[in-house]
């Protein structure tokens, strides 16, 4: 009997153990079995919404292999094939001699940017990548266009075609990398990454949106479903993310877009004193009264490991001297002069006779990190037949042009890339002649079409954005298009539009402006034998002129006439190009410049409501129309007056405001509210008249917007507008 036990006890033991034996070798194998499906899921996430597949897996095979890789790991070996890619192609254009220089520092280029780039980005948070979207597409645009512009400025067509083999991988893998920057947010979530309060803001997003979707939609319908099959849907334990770096999230600096520059941001200027100027770095001056005779004389002094801005005084002249270039390394060059008419830097190439490419034709190039200008002329007189003939060309991120001018035929102004800025400059031409893979944002700027040459026809804008996750595209606002006096006494003989699309996904929007009678009622016009009018984004807001009528425009899927106020402030320029995040940032160089209220310079949108803003319905047509009207603007919303005497004492006090600033002259200064024929059928009211509209009781007051047409009495206008608020709350000091 004791024996029978013992030999189950044993027995029951045994089993025991080979059970155990056997859960720990199945627990074994199902793990390694687990974690081959975790990567084979991390894989599928980062490639699902890529375009190029086969390379994205290739990409990210190798990490793959490796069970400690992180997810920055899978995110970033994208970036990191582009670069392989670059490194294979930029040795063959080294092989290809002259013909293939410009190539070789194109690529350069391109691998410098992407350098960027991954020296910030690697270094960020994963939870924070989805804020970091923005800077990631604008450089990563940058770096498809001189792939792009590589490629397209080879003369020889054997060689063109080698070179675009070549760079195969570098763009399949560019291209993969946008897409999966511009989902980073859904693909962090498909991760399980806790992104905090983070809500994707996407002024990639809201540009693709069509203003007839309906509430806060942050997706596509195509966006939405993107990520909804083909992958693993168990959430996955996010214990394997960078357990070393992520631990701490006070251990990492929140970056900006200004963190993937290569050199920081300059101090602030010190306000100048009342009467002084400004001393700049240099003087140019060719009667020899300056520091140097040449512009490539003082940018060759530009001296090494320079800090702040370097200022950039160029006398009165016409300086002829080839290309002149800002280089890469030469950042924070502020250039001013003594006026777009008197200041001119020019030039001749073209792409006819140089037989070189757009890039190389250029009598200006800006490179260098946060160049900006005003008060200079820049000029292409290489003639209507000269083909490509570039004035002024840009890959200057954050290029900031004020009063200036630029006079050419066919590519007038080139936004190579990144995102640029000008403001009240006259631009002239011909053919595509604002031109670029960029973004950029023309304000209060005015546009002359030239005369041709015979048998032409005149487009004003040729954008190139290949795809519509790209950080690209320009935008006009506010701007008066008109013919010069030569092609204006012969506009039958030449059909012009407002633009033709460059490239696949081209993005132009026309909005606010004053287009005259040389533009045909078509509007726009196709690209040669593409398809691209089918694909692009052409957009119109607002516009007034006898060119402006739009029931004759093209009928192509990719243009359209924008009904939606909110649906256009998408389109000024905080949301469109994150001007905030920069432009507001050189408050002191604008208060040099003469603007002295960034609010308008970023949000001057006349009727067009911004989020956070709250502005007045009222028709200001002739203040639509003042060109240099600077201004700025302030709002305190109100509540509507109970009694005449209540709008007496209001108008009597805002009477004596502007007479006590002295502002009665320059400013125009009105009541209005959303729905009163009273207050909008015949602008614009003088401050007597208003005073007295008031005063009778006649109107409801809901909003003041104060307008002044000289920027000299914007700090009077302040403190009259906050006053008014303030005593109007002490006057009036009951709920509404």
């Amino acid at each position: 009997m004791a024996n029978h036990l013992v030999q189950a006890v044993l027995s029951l033991g045994f089993s025991i153990v080979v059970i155990l034996c056997i859960v720990a070798l199945v627990a074994r194998n199902g793990y390694l079995e687990d974690d081959e499906l975790i990567n084979t899921k991390a894989v599928c996430i980062i490639c699902k919404p890529t375009e190029y597949k086969d390379a994205c897996k290739k990409a990210l095979s190798e990490v793959s292999k490796n069970s400690s890789s992180t997810k920055k790991d899978y995110i970033f070996a994208s970036f990191h094939s582009i670069q392989k890619g670059l490194d294979k192609a930029s040795e063959y254009a080294k092989s290809g001699g002259s013909e293939l220089k410009n190539c070789e520092k194109l690529l350069g280029d391109a691998s410098e940017a992407l350098d960027q780039v991954l020296n910030v980005a690697t270094k960020s948070k994963i939870a924070t990548l989805g804020e970091q979207a923005d800077p990631m597409l604008v450089w990563l645009t940058a770096i498809r266009a001189y792939q792009t512009t590589c490629v397209e400025e080879i003369n020889d067509e054997n060689l063109r075609k080698e070179m675009k083999q070549e760079l195969d991988d570098a763009n399949k893998h560019t291209f993969n990398t946008q897409k999966i920057v511009y989902y980073i947010s859904d693909i962090l979530m498909e991760f399980g990454v806790d992104m905090g309060n983070f809500h994707y803001a996407g002024h990639r997003r809201l540009l693709d949106l069509d203003e007839d979707d309906e509430g806060p939609v942050r997706f596509s319908a195509a966006d939405r479903t993107l990520l909804g099959g083909g992958c693993d849907d168990e959430d996955e334990d996010d214990e394997d993310e960078d357990k070393d770096k992520d631990k701490d999230h006070g251990m990492f600096k929140k970056y900006t877009s200004q963190d993937y520059f290569k050199t920081p941001e300059p101090e602030k200027l010190k306000k100048l004193k009342k009467g002084s100027t400004m001393t700049p770095d240099v003087v140019v001056a060719q009667d020899g009264s300056g520091d140097f005779k040449t512009i490539k004389q003082a940018l060759d002094g530009y001296p090494s490991n320079h800090k702040g801005r370097y200022f950039i005084y160029v006398k009165a002249g016409t300086y002829k001297e080839g290309q002149i270039t800002v280089k890469k390394n030469q950042c924070n060059v502020y250039m001013y002069g003594d006026g777009r008419d008197k200041t001119i830097i020019t030039g001749d190439k073209s792409q006819e006779k140089g037989k070189v490419g757009a890039t190389q034709t250029a009598t200006f190039v800006a490179e260098g990190e946060r160049f900006m200008a005003r008060g200079i002329g820049f000029r292409n007189t290489a003639g209507p037949d000269g083909n490509q003939a570039v004035a002024f060309r840009s890959q200057a991120p954050n290029t900031i042009m004020v009063d200036c001018s630029f006079e050419g035929y066919q590519n007038t102004i080139y936004y190579h890339a990144h995102d640029q800025f000008y403001k009240n400059c006259s631009i002239y031409g011909t053919v595509d002649f604002i031109t670029g893979s960029g973004r950029a944002f023309f304000q209060d700027c005015e546009i002359y079409i030239r005369k041709p040459e015979n048998g032409q026809s005149c487009y004003i804008t040729a954008d190139g954005k290949m795809k519509h996750v790209e950080a690209a595209g320009v935008v006009l606002q506010k701007c008066k298009i008109k013919a010069d006096k030569e092609l204006d006494s012969a506009k039958g003989e030449t059909k012009s539009y407002l633009g033709r699309p460059w490239k696949p996904d081209a993005t132009a929007v026309v909005m606010q402006c004053n287009i005259g009678d040389l533009i045909q009622p078509q509007g726009w016009s196709t690209w040669l034998e593409t398809k691209n009018h089918k694909t692009c984004m052409f957009r119109e807001f607002y516009n007034k002129g006898p060119g402006s009528d739009t029931d004759d425009r093209v009928k192509w899927k990719g243009f359209k006439v924008i009904k939606d106020k909110k649906y256009a402030g998408y389109f000024t320029p905080d949301p469109f190009m994150d001007a905030k995040s920069w432009l507001k940032r050189y408050k002191d160089i604008f208060a040099i410049l003469g603007f002295t209220n960034l609010h308008v310079l970023l949000l001057d949108t006349h009727n067009v409501p911004i989020s956070g803003y709250s502005l007045s319905t009222c028709e200001s047509r002739k203040a639509q129309q003042e060109y240099k009207v600077l201004g700025t603007s302030f709002f305190a919303t109100t509540r509507p007056l109970a009694t005449t005497s209540d709008k007496s004492r209001l108008g009597l006090f805002l009477w004596k405001a502007i007479e006590t600033t002295h502002l009665a002259a320059t400013c125009r200064c009105y009541w209005c509210r959303s729905v009163d024929p009273y207050w909008t059928k015949s602008w614009p009211y003088d401050s007597h008249v208003i005073q007295q509209s008031i005063i009778s009781g006649k109107g409801t007051l809901s909003s003041l917007q104060i307008v002044a047409a000289n920027s000299l009495h914007v700090a009077a206008i302040s403190v009259a507008a906050k006053g008014l608020a303030l005593l109007f709350n002490f006057l009036f000091p009951y709920d509404v």
